[in-house]
């Protein structure tokens, strides 16, 4: 009896980790399990986050139901990290408090979370570091130009110091220390920084079960119930039919909006742009917080709705040391139309408003056989921090200078990829890697002997593409690159067969926003707090700035939930009182 992948495989790649004979492997579009190799130990379906690994031949129980009544204190829609911080911190204190989750498993995106942002926590101030909460405050809204509400961002930024002293009361926090950030200051953070959201989540999990919380999994939440402008309850379904919940207030906490009819809406040229299933596009989120409040006559901030591009040229399908052929500085790159569109030698990071520009936000990268076989030239241009994410500028650093948010990446300064890779982790040269690359599903890596066969296989317009190609060709012989003004080195022409392509895509941290809130968390409607409604985390579109479809933020978005999961668990137990 073999195991199986049943549901939206994200690609995390946790399941090949965790099995010890190597047995799931991805084959370009999500993870797929060897039956032969298989061990029937369990240990993959153990190690999936989202709960979508099942034993051969298991059905799930479906128990038919009538409509189901259930009441409570507190209800909180949406089982990660923020709607977990709330429901626990509320139960604790003696509310009665049920947490719906639409998967199998809480935890949500935030599993995959790294960089949990802290300062003027208690651990700090115990090491002797300044409290320089104002500053950061300061900091957070010169980012947002001060366009954002100031009293959301200072209690918020308050909350966040908060929740994490009172998480030091009750987890094991023997992994956290105080160390000098990427900024010269002195701030908390964990050991291993990229278990900071596993960490996070599954302590708050254990915290919710052991104050009580009742978790409602495989439960989703599908419209709010008012009375006279008032939430006071919530209608949803399970696998075998409808819960109504009343409830003395409510938490919206239903993470991003990665998928569905919401993304269509509000950023359609991404929606139908090339996309693929990772830890940053959670199959749960939908916008169900957008999709209710809209349903109870709640006002919808869609100009707030506005995606964080984590970087231009991600390739997918592709075994982790190839990624960094994408890179490639003297590499040619072409969109769909077979055209080039960029000068290759930016870094992607940098190249992010162009590749939006093209053609399903896609792009190709063209190496022939003298570039595949040549050492990595990485892009040299700078990466200009825009997203906010590094709240560190506008800090004083130790000998009181500020700092700023803006690095540079001369060749050879960027250093490999993270996480897992393809199937065969065994290093292989870089042709055989692409050639099997070739064969996944998906359609990520191509192959010519020539280039018109590189062209047919890619789908791009053949004639084009060869002209592209030529011009190139022409620039590098020149030593002048005319159209895009990459420096004479990184002139590499496209000329030796066999010929590859890498297709790449836009990638994203998700798509947020939606609601506005006040100072409290509470929910705004025409500007007015709606009685019992509350939200946090990724829905909250009025603590970052929509620069036309990407947001500007102050804070990332894992030390957001945490701040903003407690901050609502505290403004929901003063309104109960």
């Amino acid at each position: 009896m073999s195991y199986f992948i049943q549901g939206p495989c994200i690609n995390c790649g946790r399941c090949a980790a965790a099995c010890p004979v190597g047995a799931p492997a991805s084959d370009g579009l999500q993870y797929q399990i060897n039956r032969e190799a298989c061990l029937s130990c369990g240990a993959c379906a153990d190690a999936c986050r989202l709960g979508i690994i099942f034993p051969e031949g298991y059905v799930k129980e479906v128990c038919p139901h009538g409509p189901v009544e259930k009441s409570c204190d507190i209800l909180v829609i949406g089982g990660g990290a923020a709607g977990m911080i709330a429901a626990a911190k509320t139960a604790e204190a003696g509310k009665k408090v049920i947490l719906l989750e639409k998967l199998p498993k809480l935890g949500g995106g935030s599993q995959f979370a790294q960089g949990l942002r802290m300062f003027s926590t208690q651990m700090e101030k115990d090491a002797g570091v300044p409290d320089q909460m104002d500053d950061y405050i300061r900091s957070a809204l010169n980012t947002c130009r001060w366009e954002v509400d100031p009293h959301l961002i200072g209690e918020a930024f308050h909350a966040l110091p908060a929740c994490f002293d009172w998480m030091c009361s009750w987890a094991d926090m023997s992994d956290w220390a105080v160390q000098i950030n990427p900024f010269g200051q002195k701030s908390v953070n964990k050991k291993n920084g990229r278990d900071a959201g596993w960490f996070v989540t599954q302590n708050m999990e254990q915290h919710c079960r052991d104050t009580g919380v009742e978790i409602l999994t495989e439960c989703a939440a599908k419209k709010l119930v008012m009375e006279s402008g008032k939430v006071v309850g919530v209608v949803a379904e399970d696998s075998g039919g409808e819960l109504r919940i009343s409830c003395r207030a409510c938490l919206l906490a239903t993470g991003n909006i990665s998928y569905g009819d919401v993304l269509k809406r509000t950023l359609p040229g991404y929606y139908y742009a090339d996309s693929y299933r990772n830890s940053h596009r959670w199959p749960a989120n939908t916008g169900d917080h957008i999709s209710m409040a809209e349903d109870a006559g709640i006002s919808v901030d869609y100009d707030s709705v506005a995606a964080a591009y984590l970087g231009g040229m991600i390739a997918k399908g592709v075994e982790g040391p190839m990624m960094l052929l994408v890179d490639k500085g003297d590499a040619l790159k072409v969109n769909k139309n077979g055209k080039r569109w960029i000068n290759e030698s930016v870094n992607s990071e940098s190249a992010i408003w162009a590749q939006i520009r093209q053609p399903g936000c896609a792009s190709f990268t063209i190496l022939d056989k003298t570039l595949l076989d040549s050492p990595n030239e990485p892009p040299y241009m700078p990466v200009v921090n825009r997203s906010g994410r590094n709240i560190g500028e506008g800090i004083p650093g130790p000998d009181g200078k500020f700092s700023k948010a803006v690095s540079f990446g001369p060749p050879g300064g960027h250093g490999g990829p993270s996480g897992p890779g393809g199937p065969g982790d065994a290093p292989v040269d870089k042709e055989t890697a692409l050639r099997r690359a070739a064969e996944y599903q998906g359609g990520h890596v191509f192959v010519g002997e020539t280039l018109e066969e590189l062209a047919r296989n890619m789908g791009v317009p053949v004639e084009t593409f060869l002209a592209t190609v030529d011009r190139y060709n022409a620039l590098c012989d020149k030593g002048h690159d005319d159209d895009f003004y990459k420096l004479p080195n990184y002139l590499k022409p496209i000329q030796s067969g066999p010929f590859f392509a890498i297709r790449s895509h836009m990638a994203t941290d998700g798509v947020f926003g939606g609601l506005d809130a006040d100072e409290n968390a509470n929910v705004l409607s025409h500007g007015q707090p709606v009685e019992g409604l509350y939200c946090a985390g990724d829905t909250i579109g009025n603590r970052y700035i929509n620069q036309g479809g990407e947001k500007l933020e102050c804070i990332n978005d894992f030390s957001w939930a945490f701040a903003s999961g407690y901050l609502a668990g505290k403004s929901m137990l003063e309104y109960l009182g």
